[in-house]
């Protein structure tokens, strides 16, 4: 439960006689750019893909290097809100490959919307807020 309300129910009400839906945050084009000097920018796209307008909330960027058995959080951004089919493309974190493999490696890289799971979403729709890309070094 989250406030006295149970999470993971059907996010619908009828109000008014109208059906309305909920926010439904997803990730997508998880990428890096150039930033400063040899450091990359990893950049992510957050979209709102529901029927209502999503609050501010949490993105979160973890991190699965080879020499780790699971994923681990290096970085947090505020993401403001967001309306309904409004996206934002997030700065997530300034790096160089060669902080986290060598050469020959690669890492992978999760980027997760509403990651504190603040946004009420449709029922199911908390499956598909993260994204998970792999980045090599060459």
């Amino acid at each position: 439960t989250k406030g006295g309300v149970m999470r993971g129910t059907l996010c619908f009400t009828l109000l008014a006689s109208v059906l309305v839906g909920c926010a439904d945050l997803t990730v997508s084009n998880v990428h890096d750019a150039p930033f400063i000097a040899s450091q990359q920018m990893m950049k992510a796209t957050v979209k709102n893909e529901g029927w209502r307008s999503a609050p501010a909330s949490t993105t979160r960027l973890d991190i699965k290097t080879p020499s780790s058995p699971a994923f681990a959080q290096v970085a947090t951004r505020p993401t403001p809100a967001l309306a309904r089919n409004q996206q934002i493309e997030l700065d997530m974190l300034p790096f160089h490959l060669s902080q986290f493999v060598a050469v020959g490696q690669c890492i992978e890289i999760k980027v997760c919307a509403d990651s504190a799971n603040n946004v009420n979403e449709w029922f199911g729709g908390e499956d598909n807020n993260c994204q998970t890309k792999s980045f090599c070094r060459n």
